[in-house]
């Protein structure tokens, strides 16, 4: 509830802020990107290997977690809350599998135009360090990547890792604009439908195109009560700059020594709490000469 949630985040907020954890977090992604997943995918492309990037052989966590947030969007769209309820009473299969658990790069593979621009900007990172490849990009290096910043942003605007969040109300309450919540109300925002208004994003929201994070070449966010990817206000995600970070260098680690396309056509996305293709993302990998 309210109050714990405040006491848990301001422990959590003074974690996520150390630079120790900052430094650690960034060390095992440099390693894990460097020498476990590249790697990885070279071997794929030299054994002409399909691999699908939402494999979860051998994720208990990731399994458990897909089917809590899987099932609680189910309990969403039932006509009455006292129906899972009832079934919770019952012990019945999918409730007991609830108690017991309690998408960037796709979108790359149609723009070609977008991965020769993130590319050159790789290339002038490596130039600007006279290294033409080979070491992973320090944070520093990163952070100065602009366009790869905006075409991550843009591939996140359109593909939310989370397309619902749902909230259980408390207590009675008013919004801003007078709208009353009673205790026990379910609030949800959809980020999914957010992403592709018009009213927030213009007559190209359905459009991918990363310029639209861009001023003079430099990244600018938008509030994240228009993009609430990371959430918005009390409750903002506390690892947003670091997983921002973590995407950035695997992106980079990927799309400068490989190429990659779909193996089969584009499927359908999996309605849940969390954003997943339907029958996986099987993809194709090929290795790049240096230029």
């Amino acid at each position: 509830r309210g109050a714990h949630a405040q006491v848990q985040r301001r422990a959590a907020s003074f974690e996520f802020n150390t630079k120790s954890l900052r430094a650690f977090v960034f060390d095992r992604v440099r390693h894990e990107a460097a020498d476990r997943l590249v790697p990885l995918l070279r071997q794929a492309s030299r054994n002409g290997q399909v691999l699908d990037l939402q494999n979860e052989e051998g994720e208990r966590f990731f399994r458990a977690f897909h089917a809590a947030a899987h099932l609680s969007v189910d309990r969403l769209k039932l006509p009455h809350p006292l129906v899972w309820k009832l079934k919770r009473w019952l012990d019945t299969e999918d409730e007991r599998r609830l108690r017991e658990s309690t998408a960037v790069v796709h979108e790359f593979v149609d723009k070609p135009d977008v991965v020769d621009h993130i590319r050159e900007e790789l290339r002038l990172v490596r130039a600007r360090r006279c290294e033409p490849g080979g070491e992973a990009f320090t944070l520093e290096e990163l952070r100065e990547m602009n366009y790869l910043h905006a075409a991550i942003a843009e591939s996140l605007r359109l593909h939310p890792a989370v397309p619902l969040l749902p909230r259980v109300c408390a207590a009675d309450d008013e919004m801003p604009d007078g709208t009353r919540v009673r205790r026990g109300w379910t609030v949800m925002y959809n980020s999914y439908a957010m992403g592709r208004a018009e009213a927030i994003w213009g007559k190209d929201c359905g459009e991918y195109r990363p310029e639209r994070w861009l001023e003079v070449g430099v990244f600018q966010a938008r509030s994240a009560f228009q993009y609430p990817v990371f959430h918005a206000g009390p409750r903002m995600c506390l690892g947003k700059e670091m997983a921002v970070i973590q995407m950035k260098a695997i992106t980079a680690s990927i799309l400068e020594g490989l190429d990659m396309e779909l193996a089969e056509p584009r499927g359908k996305h999996d309605l849940s709490i969390s954003m997943r293709m339907e029958g996986g993302l099987p993809m194709r990998f090929r290795e790049r000469r240096a230029p």
